[in-house]
């Protein structure tokens, strides 16, 4: 502001003039007019802060634009009107409002100006630092999204996992090698989705009913009669959208977190609610040992979901054990 006060001092004193600028002969006045410009700056750097404080751009953008023309123009006038003041004797002709009228109707318009360019940089400076944290917050989240999506895919692709498989198919080889390629088939199919819904923020309800029938015929061979399941969901919901895995895991926990036989059978049970959610439920039989395993599934999921909604993730934990998720639309 120092260096804009002298060029619209020079522009309005020696334009009058016509002389060329004479810095040691008017060496006050251009320290006067350094220190005006000096305090003017600090003076609307601080107002503005202030302003940012009480006024949101983000909230409402006019109101902070003319809240701000308005406080530059009273800081801007009170300094004009200060300077004037201790600029008497600094000249050699008096100093006023009648004999500066032409001088000081340019120095209104060219504060007039200043004020409107100072209020457009700000606004934009607001702009490019609003994009550029949510830039940074976007990638953070697809970041944070794609460790979530990982950590759910190395236990997916597991060896321990992929060994329990081949150890199935090399029983079933000896008893029913139909059931045994059908196994495979699923297995692949199971293989194929996960490598597909990698680099997948969403995924479609119907893709992910998909490979969780595909993952309970596998657990279904596992387990025999055990293990029994029932999918209740419209098609109407198929086009819906839900992150990858997130059925599949719930269903991955129920077994994994509790106990069951042939004699004690456990039922799963998949269905669409109200309020666009669709439910995972099983009988609550939980393993203690395996509780903070659960939680962890249970906290991947909630991680997930907080990136596209605000809704819930609802979780029931009494004699039945569910998990609602709620359906999101197509990004």
């Amino acid at each position: 502001m120092a260096f804009i006060a002298v060029g619209i001092f020079n522009y309005l004193y020696y334009g009058k003039t016509g002389e060329l600028p004479d810095l040691a002969g008017h060496l006050g006045a251009y320290l006067l007019v350094v220190a005006m410009g000096a305090v003017a700056g600090i003076s609307i750097v601080y107002s503005n802060i202030r302003l940012n404080a009480v006024i949101s751009w983000r909230k409402s953008l006019g109101v902070r634009f003319l809240a701000g023309s308005l406080v530059q123009a009273a800081i801007l006038a009170g300094i004009v009107l200060l300077g004037l003041e201790l600029s008497k004797g600094l000249f050699p002709e008096p100093v006023s409002f009648e004999t500066l009228k032409p001088e000081m109707i340019k120095l209104a318009l060219l504060l007039f100006v200043l004020i409107i360019v100072n209020g457009v940089f700000d606004l934009s400076y607001f702009s490019f630092s609003e994009y550029s944290k949510g830039r940074l917050n976007q990638l953070k989240h697809e970041r944070e999204q794609l460790e979530l999506q990982y950590e759910l895919l190395k236990t997916q692709l597991s060896p321990h996992y992929l060994f329990n498989s081949l150890n199935t198919i090399s029983s079933l080889l000896d008893d029913s090698s139909e059931q045994a390629e059908q196994f495979i088939r699923r297995l692949v199919q199971s293989y194929q989705y996960l490598i597909a819904s990698q680099d997948k923020k969403l995924v479609t309800v119907e893709e992910e009913l998909a490979f969780v029938r595909a993952y309970l015929f596998l657990q279904k061979v596992r387990f025999g009669n055990a293990l029994t399941h029932t999918i209740s969901i419209g098609a109407n919901k198929f086009s819906a959208n839900i992150p990858p895995l997130t059925i599949q895991l719930l269903v991955e926990n129920a077994i994994k977190h509790n106990d069951f036989s042939e004699l004690d059978p456990m039922e799963i049970v998949i269905q669409e609610e109200e309020g666009n959610y669709i439910c995972v439920t099983n009988e609550n039989r939980g393993i203690v040992d395996e509780a903070e395993s659960l939680q962890v599934g249970l906290a991947n999921i909630q991680k997930r979901y907080f990136f596209f909604t605000d809704l819930p993730v609802r979780i029931v934990n009494d004699k039945l054990f569910s998990v609602s998720v709620p359906l999101l639309p197509h990004l």
